[in-house]
């Protein structure tokens, strides 16, 4: 009994007259599940009340199993894959993006690291995306939910890229995948010089 948890919080309470309250799996004595517990001084003593939040626990163990799958698959794709959010106006017009994933090969492609790039905003991040006229194909998409196809050309200095763009509506947003084609780009022009 004094190897459990639940008897070091009771200790801690009864020690500092402080109110401790946690959450964990339990399994002594014959009783299996996820308890939420709080701890309170009362008297001399505590006062220890307990949910069995074991169904919620469960299905939050699942959705994050889910969530780390498709994680997993995004992960394992070999062609860059990026999900965005519109962000609307008093309006409802759209005036920019949230990155909401940013998958490995999109890391490896654009050296940027996901947890830099997911929540922040695409007209921030980019600039160029505004001025190119590549904002005002993504906010169409959104829009009106016809799937786009193209060949998207970027220069910053002496980097030349193209990428094989798709896209396609998702929610209130829409999710990009695209694959570098720099290399058969190059080639193709050297073969046209």
């Amino acid at each position: 009994w004094q190897a459990i948890p639940l008897f070091a919080g009771m200790q801690r309470v009864a020690e500092t007259r402080q109110p401790y309250q946690y959450s964990e799996p339990y399994e002594h004595f014959g009783i299996k599940g996820w308890f939420d517990f709080n701890i309170r001084p009362q008297d001399n003593g505590v006062l220890v009340t307990y949910a069995d939040v074991t169904p919620i626990k469960e299905a939050e163990l699942a959705q994050k199993r889910q969530a780390d799958h498709l994680q997993y698959v995004l992960d394992s794709a070999l062609a860059a894959i990026a999900e965005y959010e519109a962000i609307r106006d008093e309006q409802g017009q759209i005036i920019d993006f949230y990155f909401r994933s940013f998958n490995r090969a999109a890391e490896q492609m654009t050296g940027l690291r996901a947890e830099n790039v997911v929540g922040g905003r695409m007209l921030e991040m980019f600039p160029t995306v505004g001025t190119s006229g590549l904002f005002a194909r993504w906010a169409n998409l959104v829009e009106t939910g016809e799937p786009l196809r193209f060949v998207d050309y970027y220069a910053d200095g002496e980097i030349e890229l193209w990428y094989d763009t798709q896209a396609v509506k998702w929610d209130d947003g829409f999710i990009q995948s695209y694959v570098d084609i720099s290399a058969i780009m190059r080639k193709q022009r050297e073969a046209e010089a």
